[in-house]
């Protein structure tokens, strides 16, 4: 990741063609075989991963490598799967993995996708989207920003479809002409005391990270419905201290945006 991120989307070290069945799948990384060395396009095996570079059509990054792969997935597929069985392979120890795609064009994450959700009515479509350049790779440090003195560091594990565009008002009945493949995924979050310590002071840190804490075993003990009602109930508070944030630094937003109006 360059520069100082708040968050960080960490792709999954291997990136799942849709095309095979059962256990047969094409596993598409980038790699390096020593530290500074060129990042190259491989496929991860049970022996171990192969180097797939002289096969495929090298681009001016790597994120463009691999996207010359899956725009060319179809014909390229029987070579790769000779190689999968055959190509010389190096120990995945022996390797530095990265991220399958370092920089997609697009990154939209889902909302309210949980599986808790099955046993409540769907709640209609919610995405945001992330910055490309938030992706960091197995075993990459997250940078957090420089302001800030972040107590608690949130993660969840999530699936990430790799779409193959251009793709856009694909009907569900047509998603296979439209999904490449997938990869696991990371989505990092922190969360911090900052807002509460500036408002009451640092005698009130304590409390919060003790109450924190106690609510998550009861949060795994709670019924699903009083758990998400309680999540909903907090979220929805959220928009108090937010309008109070907005409305007390509109001022120093408006003379900051003067000062760089005329620079």
């Amino acid at each position: 990741m360059r520069g100082a991120r708040a968050a960080g989307r960490g792709l999954g070290n291997v990136l799942y063609s849709r095309e095979i069945v059962r256990e047969d799948f094409v596993k598409l990384v980038l790699f390096q075989s020593a530290a500074n060395s060129e990042i190259l396009p491989g496929l991860f095996t049970d022996r171990g991963v192969v180097d797939i570079s002289a096969a495929v059509k090298k681009g001016y990054t790597p994120q463009l490598t691999m996207q010359g792969i899956i725009d060319d997935y179809d014909r390229l597929k029987p070579s790769l799967e000779k190689l999968a069985a055959e190509g010389k392979a190096v120990p995945a120890g022996q390797v530095r993995l990265k991220p399958p795609l370092p920089r997609p064009g697009k990154i939209l994450c889902c909302i309210a996708n949980y599986w808790e959700h099955a046993q409540r009515e769907a709640r209609p479509l919610n995405m945001f989207m992330k910055n490309p350049d938030a992706v960091v790779g197995p075993g990459d440090t997250i940078m957090l920003p420089e302001y800030t003195v972040p107590w608690a560091f949130m993660h969840e594990a999530e699936l990430a479809l790799v779409i193959k565009g251009p793709a856009k008002m694909v009907k569900q009945k047509d998603w296979k002409s439209a999904v490449f493949g997938y990869t696991t995924l990371i989505g990092w979050a922190f969360y911090g005391e900052q807002f509460l310590e500036y408002i009451f002071g640092p005698r009130v840190v304590m409390p919060y990270r003790w109450i924190y804490c106690l609510l998550i075993p009861l949060g795994a003990i709670s019924k699903v419905d009083l758990v998400w009602a309680w999540g909903d109930l907090m979220n929805a508070l959220q928009i108090f201290p937010n309008i109070i944030g907005v409305l007390g630094l509109s001022g120093l937003v408006a003379t900051i945006a003067r000062e760089r109006s005329t620079t």
